[in-house]
């Protein structure tokens, strides 16, 4: 079994920054036009606290106009915008295990699998897990074209809860300038968008801590520049935190703090795979399908002739029942009578023949009743609720006690044999359908 390698602490040049960025509630437009952008960039080495190695690091605020001469950075995402996983996953190559982690996850995430983009850290936890990084493909791509467009090379993305990583049984509380965010030893963190008022920040720090302790996890409180925090930190709850100082941006307690730690889970790695997926797709060589191109432009070719021979034999199906039509339609109603509905003009000759020589027509109103009748039987006489007739079609409404299925199906099968055509209409309203059966 592969063993997990703790990674040392960032060192950066004079050209490389950390990026913390703002959540995306901020909006995508406060990247370039407001100081949202929390840099973290190496200072001058002097003497650090106790258990501090190097020199601390210098934070300050900038928006995407206003970035110094960088050649490349570290973003680091907001907590409410990244999910964290950790999962047993099962043993496959990673390609197809990236392929696979939107079907094996989908119950795990709140947003569409297809819109997210999902990072695979390579190397598994202590317990044998995997840590599975989950974000909004539209959000990291905008990000990422945004850095790409100034000539700024992106090194890594990471979550912000994989690398704040305390010692195991503690927590941090970090004051971000747009967040409030909580980071535990085992890569768990939450966000909270900052409150209006002092009193609501401090009743924000209030549950977090209390939140902390409530997991047997000391919290330990840092300012990284987010305005309204000090003071609500200051009166945090003594019962749930260290005793220590409030790390600060101008002191060196906040390096022990803030200088994030370097993780394999890396979200620019989803990226890189889409990037290289594409690639594959343009370097697929059009030669080698050219005779199953061939081949399918054949079968097109016959497949479409055939659909014009079966066209024209149609066609000429209809002129010749046409034909026939015209020649009875001419023997019937003589060759001066004008044509211009054949079958509703056949029909009503039909009719007034039949009505001269005394005989019925079956579409009629009467003898569809009377069929009709005689199909109810014994129940006809307390059934019915309305009748409608119009152009051969009656419309009849039933009462409840006649809604039964195999009511139904009786009724059916016994206008049937009358020569009628029943159908009950879809719901519960008990209505009928009857047309004589052609």
């Amino acid at each position: 079994m592969t063993t997990r390698r703790q990674p040392s602490r960032l060192r950066l040049k004079r050209d490389q920054a950390i990026v913390w960025l703002p959540p995306r509630s901020v909006g995508e437009r406060a990247l370039a036009a407001t100081a949202s952008l929390l840099l973290m960039r190496a200072g001058a080495a002097r003497a650090g606290g106790p258990g501090v190695e190097g020199p601390p690091p210098v934070l300050s605020r900038a928006s995407l106009e206003s970035l110094p001469d960088l050649r490349s950075v570290y973003l680091v995402f907001d907590a409410r915008d990244v999910s964290v996983l950790s999962t047993r996953l099962p043993r496959l190559p990673s390609s197809r295990l990236i392929r696979a982690l939107p079907g094996l996850l989908e119950d795990q995430v709140l947003q569409d699998p297809a819109q997210c983009a999902w990072a695979l850290d390579p190397l598994p936890t202590d317990q044998g897990d995997r840590r599975v990084g989950v974000i909004d493909a539209a959000w990291l791509e905008t990000v990422a074209q945004a850095f790409e467009r100034r000539r700024i090379k992106i090194l890594a993305a990471w979550p912000m809860q994989a690398v704040m990583r305390p010692p195991s049984g503690q927590s941090w509380l970090l004051a971000l300038p747009e967040s409030l965010a909580w980071c535990a030893g085992d890569g768990e963190g939450l966000g909270w968008s900052p409150a209006a008022t002092d009193d609501d920040r401090r009743v924000q720090v209030h549950e977090a801590c209390s939140f902390a302790a409530g997991l047997d996890q000391p919290v330990s409180c840092c300012w990284m520049g987010g305005p309204g925090w000090v003071s609500a930190l200051e009166g945090r709850p003594t019962d749930a935190v260290d005793a220590g100082p409030i790390g600060r941006n101008d002191t060196p307690e906040i390096q022990a703090l803030s200088w994030p730690t370097p993780t394999t889970l890396d979200l620019m790695s989803a990226r890189h795979a889409q990037g290289r997926l594409s690639a594959r797709f343009g370097q697929v060589d059009g030669r080698a399908w050219r005779p199953a191109g061939a081949w399918a432009g054949l079968a097109l070719l016959i497949a479409l002739l055939g659909l014009n021979l079966e066209w024209a034999r149609l066609a000429a199906e209809e002129r010749q029942l046409n034909d026939r039509l015209a020649e009875r339609f001419a023997r019937i109603m003589g060759p001066a009578t004008p044509r211009v509905d054949p079958v509703l003009q056949l029909s009503r000759h039909l009719a007034a023949a039949r009505l001269r020589a005394g005989q019925a027509d079956p579409e009629g109103f009467v003898p569809m009743l009377s069929k009709f009748a005689e199909a109810l039987g014994a129940t006809a006489d307390d059934s019915l609720l309305g009748l409608q007739f119009r152009e051969g079609r009656m419309t009849v409404r039933l009462r409840p006690q006649a809604l039964q299925a195999t009511t139904r199906d009786r009724l059916v099968e016994a206008l049937r044999l009358q020569g009628l055509e029943g159908s009950f209409e879809p719901g519960p309203e008990g209505v009928l359908v009857v047309r004589a059966l052609r």
